[in-house]
């Protein structure tokens, strides 16, 4: 939720795509515009935070953190996906 004491926040405020996007290498990283901003680490937690965005970044993160490749590699992926999506409710 926005901070209560700046009720002029940006409508980007919180919204994982928009201050927190995937590059071209396949990484989320923080854009230009969000570095100067006063609300920046509050707005990324928020966008962290989120529900539906924590699950999108815990099925990232399986699909990275799994080296291997083969049915084994799958399997590991499938695995933690699986996890992460019983987790999520």
């Amino acid at each position: 939720m926005p901070p209560e004491s700046n009720s002029q926040t940006p409508s980007c405020y919180g919204v994982l795509d928009k201050v927190f996007p995937m590059s071209g290498e396949g990484l989320r990283e923080v854009r230009d515009l969000c570095w100067n901003c006063a609300l920046r680490v509050e707005c990324l937690r928020e966008a962290l935070e989120r529900q539906d965005q924590r699950r999108t970044m815990s099925e990232e993160r399986a699909r990275r953190d799994t080296p291997a490749g083969g049915v084994a590699g799958f399997l590991q992926r499938w695995s933690r996906l699986k996890n992460e999506s019983k987790k999520g409710g």
